[in-house]
């Protein structure tokens, strides 16, 4: 992601896994409320699936993750 750029509001609609390739913040937006989050290279986070929200890269570099939408058998 580039600097200040967003993904945009979207829900996921499988369980999924983030897994971040550096480290840094990004802001993520909720129907709750915004909270800024601190990553750490190597780190990995999952949500389930449903969650509504917004990730905005609040970093003056660009920040790269994958994310891996999990499916079932």
């Amino acid at each position: 992601m580039s600097p200040g750029s967003e993904t945009g509001w979207h829900r996921h609609e499988r369980d999924y896994a983030v897994v971040y390739l550096m480290s840094g913040d990004l802001l993520v937006e909720t129907k709750q409320g915004s909270l800024t989050v601190s990553l750490e290279k190597g780190q990995v986070t999952s949500r389930e699936a449903g969650v509504e929200h917004n990730v905005i890269n609040s970093n003056t570099f660009e920040f790269v993750f994958v994310e891996l939408e999990l499916k079932r058998g």
